[in-house]
């Protein structure tokens, strides 16, 4: 599998994958970096792409990506998105099915401590030519404090007549029943939120390759969820 690792600062402007290749793309922000970053990613005929974004922002960033996918071509975006203070993250996703069949899987997870604000802007357009095409678009999003906020936005473009198309959005905080269930059996509560946290990216970290860089991005995932666990919210 061919690699890709950048931040969001570095970032190039056009991707064009080779037909027939298998793609891991890595991108990170943990650094500041300018608003209104675009990437637009061409996947070719047979080649498969996944898709690590990764974001813990100390300002606020306007990150765009979009997938360009021709016949056969398969892409799974997976997003990660961390916010505190009063920073405010919004990330434009489009994923376009040219023509043929192809396949797309989005997931994006993020957790809003704070202030922070969260904007997600999905749309899967499938083009006049691209019947039996198959994707799904899906956000979630967990709020810590009742100033966070997140908006999520997913929406579909179908030109095409036979496909397969569908989207889901929620977010809200943490349940507190699981928080009960989970210190009436013996764990302080920022135990109980540091596992509920851990499963929630887990889904998601779980499906990247074993790589020396998914391995090193896990860590950095982990290190800004044990200093959360520390000063646990107030909600809880």
């Amino acid at each position: 599998m061919k690699t890709q690792h950048f931040t969001t600062q570095d970032a190039p402007k056009v991707i064009d994958l080779e037909s027939g290749t298998d793609n891991l793309i890595v991108e990170e922000n943990m650094t500041p970096s300018p608003a209104g970053k675009a990437t637009t990613v061409h996947v070719q005929s047979g080649s498969t792409l996944l898709y690590s974004f990764n974001a813990v922002p100390q300002n606020n960033l306007v990150r765009s990506i979009t997938l360009e996918m021709e016949d056969g071509a398969s892409a799974t975006f997976h997003g990660i998105v961390f916010g505190n203070d009063s920073h405010e993250l919004r990330l434009n996703l489009k994923e376009i099915h040219m023509h043929g069949a192809s396949v797309g899987r989005t997931v994006v997870r993020s957790i809003m401590a704070e202030q922070s604000t969260f904007h997600l802007n999905g749309l899967i357009d499938i083009r006049h030519e691209a019947n039996h095409s198959d994707t799904r678009l899906e956000g979630r999003s967990i709020l810590l404090s009742k100033e966070a906020r997140s908006t999520l936005i997913p929406s579909l473009e179908i030109a095409a007549r036979d496909v397969k198309a569908s989207h889901a959005a929620a977010t809200g905080p943490i349940d507190p029943e699981q928080v009960f269930y989970l210190t009436s059996r013996g764990m302080l509560p920022e135990e109980a939120l540091a596992l509920i946290l851990r499963g929630f990216l887990q889904d998601v970290l779980a499906q990247l390759p074993n790589t020396s860089a998914t391995e090193a991005l896990m860590m950095k995932w982990e290190t800004f969820l044990t200093k959360l666990y520390a000063t646990p919210p107030s909600l809880l």
